[in-house]
């Protein structure tokens, strides 16, 4: 489709007549491409994509304002397809992934999710033992790949027999999802709700009949996710050599509480939980993807320039990584990730007292239009439980940092269906965005205190405020220029003169021999709520000494 569009007025002048009338036949274009839809994302310099969705009136007027973003040649995102075999439905396999994120990607993509089960290729997800330099990809016959294929078949049946083509029960699965998780309706709900649809739906549709059914069709997709218990105390997580243990080894507390059902009945539940999504998949699934595939080589063709930071490229902390690891930096396909975390109550403020602690990698190999998008961020982590883990999250890290090591250590075999070829990915964790408690908790930095200024450290300069029962942290006019006015001046400051020189921040050699020999103690232990209740016996007066 791209050969039949004139795209040369992108490079014109955008008060030319050939930059409006090429604006008007992109609108037009638009219009008869974009099945159906009102509003889409707008493609000028300033939005680039990322804003959105706007009408076609408002896209209009921001082109001829602010111009056209020149490096989108291929209209992706306005309904042409990138590549001749692969529709631009290819897509959704990485926006339906992030389910647990974002709960507007999947109604999108359940739009097109016939075109990606009709067009993608079952064979593009890597075999195990598959050789690291096969250039053709075969079906091997496998079990795996006969379900994929039964699978996609399922997916082009319609609901029932004079439905439209595009209304498949993979469509209708992605929507039911989409609406309970958006409106906070139960299992047992939507269920209820499958059975009056069933009741209203011509005989012989495909409707499936529960929701048990609806999850185990979109985990199909590569959505799966896999479940470990843990302790209530964040002591130890139930998994490997404690898998089958009962009670915590740590704090003696029990790994499941009786609590009433929906039918009234005892039922035992997990005190707390685990959700690890496996980050290995959702790489080989970027790679799966033909633009997409392209799209990571970004990082290495980019041009930088030194007196703008528009990437995490551009600064001299992705160089010196590289310099590091020469053998990683050498294969551009690699990827470099970055992780960030925070906690949260899903009832709100004012509801029951829940905690809710996702842990998101974001690759940077793409572009800045594309590597803070949501449909590229990747739920790795979802505790869930009563408390936040505070500085205990390191226990909830295992699994994560088990597929950290492994991408770095030995990496994975991974399609790249952009050169056709097999590679061995490898990657690394360069980056981690938070706020500043998180750092406490995370990077196991002390962030309260006398000391709580991560590049000061022990030099911290502090003073305890007795009348607030605060600590006011002092010192700041060490990082001003030798000799600056305000060093010596002593009324606007604390009244007394400040010199020195600013301290240089740790490297991270010197933090590693801080830490090296410090012994820590894993989980909270007895609680004070269960330590109370062993109270001492009372002796007789008699037979006290």
């Amino acid at each position: 489709m791209s050969s039949t569009v004139d795209k040369g007025w992108m490079k014109c002048a955008h008060t030319s007549v050939q930059y409006i009338e090429g604006v008007r036949s992109f609108i037009e274009f638009v219009r008869k491409n974009g099945g159906g839809r009102t509003k889409f994302s707008c493609p000028c310099n300033s939005c680039k994509n990322g804003k959105g969705p706007l009408s076609l009136g408002e896209i209009d007027y921001r082109l001829v304002k602010n111009c056209v973003q020149l490096t989108y040649t291929t209209w992706r995102f306005h309904g042409e397809k990138s590549h001749k075999d692969k529709p631009r439905s290819d897509n959704v396999g990485v926006a339906v992934e992030n389910v647990g994120i974002g709960v507007d990607n999947i109604g999108n993509s359940a739009e097109n999710v016939e075109d990606f089960a009709e067009n993608f290729n079952p064979a593009c997800s890597v075999h195990e033992n598959v050789g690291v330099h096969s250039r053709v990809h075969k079906d091997d016959g496998t079990s795996s790949s006969k379900k994929k294929r039964d699978f996609y078949e399922r997916a082009r049946e319609t609901l029932y027999p004079s439905c439209p083509k595009e209304k498949t029960p993979l469509y209708a699965a992605i929507k039911l999802n989409n609406i309970k998780t958006q409106y906070g309706f139960s299992d047992n709900g939507v269920t209820a709700l499958l059975e009056l649809f069933n009741e209203f739906l011509p005989d012989g549709n495909t409707l499936p009949c529960k929701f048990h059914d609806v999850k185990k069709s979109i985990q199909e997709l590569g959505m799966d996710y896999i479940t470990y218990d843990a302790c209530i105390n964040d002591c130890i997580l139930y998994w490997k050599d404690h898998a089958s243990l009962v009670k915590c080894l740590v704090c003696q507390e029990p790994r499941y509480e009786k609590v009433f059902n929906d039918d009234r009945k005892i039922t035992q539940v997990v005190c707390k939980m685990l959700r690890h999504f496996s980050l290995i998949k959702r790489l080989q699934r970027f790679y799966s993807i033909p633009w997409i595939a392209e799209a990571m080589y970004w990082h290495s063709r980019a041009q930088s320039d030194g007196n703008v930071m528009r990437h995490p490229v551009d600064p001299s902390a992705w160089k010196c990584a590289d310099n590091f690891s020469l053998d990683f930096s050498k294969e551009p396909r690699n990827v470099t990730l970055g992780i960030s975390t925070d906690g949260f109550n899903p009832n709100g403020c004012l509801g029951p007292s829940h905690s809710c602690c996702p842990v998101i990698i974001c690759p940077y190999n793409l572009p800045p239009s594309l590597c803070m998008k949501r449909e590229f961020a990747m739920l790795c982590l979802l505790i869930s439980g009563p408390k936040v883990p505070g500085k205990d999250i390191d226990v909830y890290l295992q699994p994560l940092i088990e597929e950290l090591i492994q991408l770095w250590n030995e990496g994975v075999i991974t399609y790249d269906p952009f050169n056709k070829t097999d590679f061995l990915m490898r990657a690394r964790l360069l980056w981690a965005i938070h706020d500043f408690p998180i750092l406490g908790t995370l990077a196991g930095c002390v962030t309260y205190g006398y000391y709580a200024c991560p590049t000061c450290g022990e030099g911290t300069v502090s003073e305890h405020l007795p009348f607030t029962k605060k600590i006011c942290y002092m010192g700041h006019r060490r990082w001003l220029p030798a000799k600056h006015k305000y060093q010596d001046d002593k009324t606007i400051f604390s009244g007394g003169v400040e010199h020195g020189s600013a301290p240089w921040p740790l490297t991270g050699f010197q933090i590693q021999e801080i830490v090296a020999n410090i012994r820590t103690k894993i989980g909270k232990g007895i609680q004070p709520s269960v330590a109370s209740k062993l109270k001492r016996k009372r002796v007789p007066e008699g037979e006290r000494c």
